[in-house]
């Protein structure tokens, strides 16, 4: 369907092929809606990994395929530590905040840093997790990076970005994925990750988009909350007991708001992915209305089908991610394609 090219330290890159028709997988969203209805949404974590099963069978990396190797019950069993651990902490923190005493603020503040710390860990460990879950010419991948000093970082990254309401998030999502990616490992061999090449890439003028617009978002909804906005921004103020009236307008504003954020954060979410593919070695454009509508799209075929077609929306997005893109730095991609081997032993090298 498309390709990309992944580089690895001292090698030139490789082709990535992904042939997916996301049509194809709303079959399995809908053969598996009663079964996961019935569970309670348990059985959806089985239904996600034999989706991700299917996507990595349909993506080859040099003419190999990927193989999934990861299965529901540990998906469930990750979920539960992290609801368990974050959430947990979490509301210890929301419980001592409720009271304005200084020592259960400050206490407070104390859990709310080790929910950050908590989220950290469990993300670097979800990344292994997915690495070592993902098989290539008969080996799994590797990370080589600490669980601690990520979450150190992403607890660093969290203050920073409290105390800059906001401004230090696109910073910190460049050195997040480089934390990532650049500590993946194939049989030793390093995938290669240029921050610097990522760093060009503008992000902060499609981040102020985002930023404003919920900045505006925000006064006007809490203008019309307090009457102080009647007339400019149609959301209803019920009294008393809520009808049935009064609960589709709260509804219908609610989607309002939903859908508007999700557009103007579109943008951002369209620079920070390309920034991220220029660092792995890939010239990649997305456009934000591609993007925006895709986000639209795919959360209105989750509402609904009562999240029946999560499958399709799960492809329809890794198929939006393959756009073509041509090698970073390679003035003709095909021709360094051509330059790229792969040794029996399945280490990629350099050929003359």
């Amino acid at each position: 369907m498309s390709r990309w090219g992944g580089a690895l330290d001292g090698a030139y890159s490789l082709p990535i092929e992904l042939s997916l028709e996301p049509r194809d997988f709303a079959p399995l969203g809908f053969g598996r809606w009663a079964a996961n209805l019935a569970s309670l949404g348990l059985y959806g974590y089985w239904g996600r990994s034999e989706v991700r099963r299917r996507i990595w069978g349909a993506t080859r990396l040099g003419g190999a395929p990927f193989r999934y190797e990861g299965g529901g019950a540990e998906l469930l069993l990750g979920r539960l530590i992290r609801v368990l651990s974050v959430g947990g902490v979490l509301t210890v923190a929301g419980v001592l905040a409720a009271s304005l005493e200084p020592w259960r603020m400050a206490a407070a503040v104390v859990f709310l840093a080790l929910a950050g710390f908590l989220h950290g860990f469990m993300r670097f460990a979800a990344f292994v997790y997915m690495a070592s879950r993902t098989e290539w010419r008969g080996s799994s991948f590797e990370v080589a990076g600490s669980p601690v000093g990520f979450a150190l970082r992403e607890l660093r990254d969290f203050a920073l970005a409290a105390a800059t309401l906001g401004w230090w998030l696109p910073h910190a999502h460049r050195g997040q994925a480089q934390a990532l990616w650049s500590e993946l490992r194939h049989q030793g061999q390093a995938v290669s990750y240029d921050r610097k090449a990522a760093g060009r890439r503008q992000v902060y003028n499609a981040f102020a988009i985002g930023w404003f617009s919920s900045v505006v978002l925000a006064l006007v909804v809490g203008g019309a909350a307090a009457g102080l906005a009647d007339g400019f921004a149609p959301i209803p103020h019920p009294k008393g007991e809520l009808g049935p009236s009064e609960i589709g307008q709260l509804a219908c504003a609610a989607l309002a708001v939903w859908m508007f954020l999700i557009v103007v954060w579109s943008p951002y979410q369209a620079a920070a992915r390309t920034a991220v593919a220029a660092g792995l070695g890939l010239a990649v454009d997305l456009g934000w209305r591609e993007n925006a509508w895709l986000n639209l799209s795919n959360r209105l075929l989750m509402v609904g089908s009562l999240g029946a077609l999560a499958p399709l929306t799960f492809a329809r997005e890794c198929a939006f991610l393959f756009p073509q893109p041509q090698l970073a730095g390679a003035a003709n991609g095909a021709a360094a394609v051509r330059r790229a081997k792969v040794s029996a032993g399945g280490r990629i090298v350099t050929a003359p």
